[in-house]
Formats: C-alpha cells, structure tokens, sequence
C-alpha cells in the first residue's frame, strides 16, 4: 500500500552453502510506477478496507486490538489469537522453563523470558491486520520484581527485516513490580503489521532477560478480522483499577541461578487454558457494596478491597490488617500444604457477609504440576436449634356433664432450619455446604496461572473453604494455591450484635433479615418500633 523509490535484498542468514556469499545476477521489478510526487503523497495513506479505532481505557482493558480479536470481535469467550492463529508470534530465544511465547498475547500474568542473550527480542506478526498505534501496554513477568525491561525500542515492520523506531526507552524505570502493567503513548503516521521489543541496553537487574508477559495495541486498525467486524458493537465496560503507590523495589535473585528443590512435588505442565470472561450472573439487587469480576484478580475483587481499607489506603495483605488468610495475597509464592487427603484452605470473612458471583484461584509458584483437580469450593453454614411448643387441646365429657378442656403441651425440637432456606450468612456453623464442585478441572497448568469461575449463591457467607477431595494433576494430596480473590454483593453485619427475630421479641410488622444483619418495617405506619437484640446492648 506504499509507493518506494530504492529497495534493498538484504541477507540475514546463512545461503544454501552455509556461507554468506549473496550471489545474483538479475533483478526486475513489477508494479504500478508513480511520479515522485505522487510517491510522497501516497506514502502514508490508510490501507484500503474498514477501519476500527481501538481507543485505550485503561491497562488491559477490553478495548485492545489482541481482546477484539481473542472474542471474535466480542461475539464468544476470549482465546488466545495466537492459538487462533490470528498472530504469529516469536523470540530471540525462551528459557527452558518459560511459557510458551503465545503467553505475550495473553491475559495471564506468567513467566515468560528470553534467555540472557545481548539484544534480546519479542515480536508480533499480525498477517493480514494492520494498525496504526496510538499506545501500548506492556506487562512485566511475574517470578520476580526486577528483571524488568529499562532500555528497549518498540518497533514496526511490514516485512520482518526493515524496522522503524516508534518509542524509544532509555532507562524506563515504569516496570518495578511482578505483573505490573505500564501503557505509552505512540506518536506515528504509519501502519504496521509486525511490532518488534527490542533490548538496547540491560534491565533493571543488569542482564539481557527480556521478560514480558503481555502486550495489548491501541490505535487505528484495517484488515482481516478487523474489517470483517469494523462495526462490531464496543465491549462491555471495564471500570479502571484503583492506583495504588507500588513499594519499594526488591532485591530479586538472579535469575539464572538454578532452582533447587527436593520436595516430591514436580512435574510439567501442558498447554495454557485462559480464563473466562466475566459473567453477566449478579446477585439480586441488595443494599451494599457491589463487586463485579472483569479479569483474574483485578482490583476489583473483595480481598483487594479489604486490603486497601475499603479502597482508602495503599493495599497491603488483608491478613496484616487482622482479616482473611495468607493465601488472599497479590505475589505468586510457593504456598502448598502437605500431601495428606482432604486438605483444604478456609478464608474466613469475619464480620462480612458475601452473596459471590465469581472466585479466582491461582496456582503456586514452584512447579506447573501440582495443580488442582478435584475440589469444592464450600461454605460455612447453621444449624439452629428452635424449640416449636405445640399446644393440643382435648375437650372431655365427664360422667357430670361438664367440659374438661386438658392442654397438652408437645416440646418440639427443629434441627433442620438451614441456614440456607433462612438467607443467613454462615458465622457460627456447624456444616461445610458445597457451592461448586470441581471434578478433574483442568484450568490450572502452570505455575503462577490464575483462572476465575462463576458461582450461583443463594445466600450470603462469611466462611469459604476450597477443600480438595482427590488427587492434583500430579497425582499427589499437595493442595497449592497461592492467591485467591471473590466477588459479588458484599453486606457488613454488626460486629457484636444481632436481632432476635422471634414474634414475642419484636414489633409485629418488624422482620429481621439476619443474612444482612438487619430489621426492616414490614408495613407499620407507627415510626416507632422495636426488636430484642440477642445480646446485652
């Protein structure tokens, strides 16, 4: 779709001798030949074809270019492009014990590198799709904080060997954290159908890793899939994630020193499943706090929120703030129990009730096997105890005619008022009740990999526990998690007190909904009503 005036053949490897001898003796050229005015004018003209502007948000947002084409441009549950192969991507080199590349087009924070070789590189191929960049988000891995990119240029080709500069890094500090996710403008006129990282200079922990677990482009885009669905409608919204100020940068080990490990739980892993998109499954519409799921362990989830104070402060683990467990952190570590049957983690929400839609769990750090199979994720549930009095009443006819009225009082134990049919969240419990069962589940397949499912919740909960029934994908009792995130409608119930809901301890039209902890008026005009609390005020 250019006009040019010099071309070059230009040899980058070895000839059929192994040598790099260029032998030629004739060149000619076919096309439609244009005056150099013409050439200038047409030079940065669109490519022909229906055009779609992807605008960005906000990181990793459902507006990019590699999203649109993962969901078919939103008509099915997001996959890889790469496994689609709707791009083609490639490296200077990869660790051994890296993800496949594909990972650089996907949604999972893993670890993806290049071996430690001077001027490393990734690049994209996007065939037949062009796209002329207004910004890019780049995603650092997620072993370590450092090893992140500082000297690099991000590059555009339409044929794989001419590239042409189109953001230059010099000592970038924007990547500090595993994960972490950093977006820059581009300034150019041109489009492109290859992008190209390429190292200029060492990252943060002075080697030539390049490690990246994700890339999304934003821009003006035409071709293949692109124009096919140009008019597809925009995706559903994304609510950008609270800043937050990241920590100090740590000291990682390098990352060429060997892992040692002598634990019996090893193995490999296979392909990367990806996870699913959020779901339009909400609770009712209840009074309280709303927590709507939109990518694995976004900002967004509930533990999130307690870790930042109820979105008030910079997040810190929501254990050190006296809630929750160790496993509801943000970092991928080695968190595995022992290889016993029937283990389990249990995340107990305290004085908060939950109504959940969704839950994300991520596998541990160590190893890609290991993962979970076989597991439910349960709750905590009442039984209460009622005694129901029952009074009889007999009419007897005595030899003097006279009525005898005899009342039998019948004590009634209840056992089976469920928490469940009663809408209360489980605080003091006497039983685990599963709210979904996951029977050889094979979502989880590498270290460090999250994956979120839905959940329908008939009731709200305080106590969670993934409890693992068989054996993990390596055939042992090692349960490994290493993060764990919830969402859906969130109430807060009184920390010390709680209403006696009995017909003798309130006003008539009063009705105590003890799943949220609260007394409502069911109808009364009289603006005074009263309940029993069940403990001392």
């Amino acid at each position: 779709n250019q006009a040019f005036s010099k071309f070059r053949l230009y040899q980058y490897g070895p000839n059929s001798n192994s040598h790099y001898y260029l032998p030629c003796s004739g060149f000619e050229i076919y096309g439609t030949v244009l005056s150099s005015m013409d050439a200038v004018n047409n030079e940065n003209d669109a490519p022909i074809g229906n055009r779609r502007a992807f605008k960005y948000g906000h990181d990793l947002d459902y507006n990019g270019l590699f999203y649109f084409l993962g969901t078919n441009g939103g008509e099915r549950q997001w996959s890889n492009p790469v496994d689609l192969e709707l791009v083609v991507v490639e490296a200077s080199s990869l660790m051994s014990d890296s993800v496949p590349l594909s990972a650089l087009c996907g949604r999972a924070s893993v670890r993806c590198v290049t071996k430690p070789h001077q001027k490393s590189w990734m690049s994209i191929n996007l065939k037949d799709i062009k796209i002329k960049l207004t910004h890019y988000t780049l995603r650092h891995y997620n072993s370590w904080d450092t090893e992140a990119l500082r000297f690099w240029v991000l590059e555009g080709s339409d044929d794989g060997i001419a590239w042409i500069p189109l953001r230059q890094h010099n000592d970038d500090k924007a990547l500090r954290k595993a994960g972490m996710t950093h977006t820059w403008p581009v300034e150019t006129s041109q489009y492109f159908s290859r992008f190209r990282l390429f190292m200029t200079g060492r990252n943060s922990n002075n080697h030539w890793y390049l490690a990246c677990s994700g890339i999304e482009l934003y821009g003006d885009a035409v071709g293949g899939l692109v124009s096919l669905k140009a008019s597809a409608p925009p995706p559903m919204p994304v609510p950008p994630p609270i800043p937050s100020k990241p920590d100090e940068e740590k000291v990682a080990e390098n990352d060429a020193k060997s892992k040692n490990n002598n634990d019996d739980d090893a193995g490999a892993g296979n392909s990367v499943p990806l996870p699913q998109q959020g779901s339009d499954q909400i609770g009712p519409e209840l009074i309280g706090e709303a927590f709507t799921y939109s990518s694995d362990l976004d900002t967004h989830g509930i533990c999130y929120w307690l870790g930042t104070n109820c979105g008030t402060e910079t997040w810190q683990n929501p254990m050190k703030r006296g809630l929750l467990v160790a496993i509801v952190g943000r970092e991928v570590v080695r968190c595995v129990t022992k290889p016993v049957k029937q283990t389990w983690f249990e995340i107990d929400f305290q004085n908060y009730a939950v109504l959940a839609t969704h839950y994300t769990l991520r596998h541990y750090s160590s190893w890609d096997t290991e993962a979970l199979r076989n597991w439910r994720l349960e709750v905590y549930v009442v039984y209460f105890i009622f005694i129901i009095v029952l009074c009889i009443e007999y009419k007897i006819q005595t030899y003097t005619y006279t009525y005898i009225y005899i009342y039998i009082y019948i004590y009634i134990y209840i056992y089976v008022y469920h928490c469940i049919k009663m809408e209360q969240a489980s605080c003091d419990g006497e039983k685990w009740v599963t709210l979904r069962e996951h029977k050889n589940d094979t979502a989880l397949n590498f270290k460090g990999q999250t994956f979120t499912w839905s959940l329908t919740a008939g009731a709200y909960y305080t106590r969670f526990r993934v409890f693992q029934f068989d054996k993990n994908s390596n055939n042992h009792y090692y349960l490994s998690l290493s993060g764990f995130e919830i969402y859906g409608h969130v109430v807060r119930q009184h920390s010390t007190l709680s209403w006696d809901q009995w017909p003798k301890s309130k006003s008539k039209f009063l009705t105590v909904d003890a799943s949220r902890n609260i007394v409502q008026n069911a109808g009364s005009g009289d603006q005074w009503q009263t309940c029993k609390a069940r403990e001392p005020l």
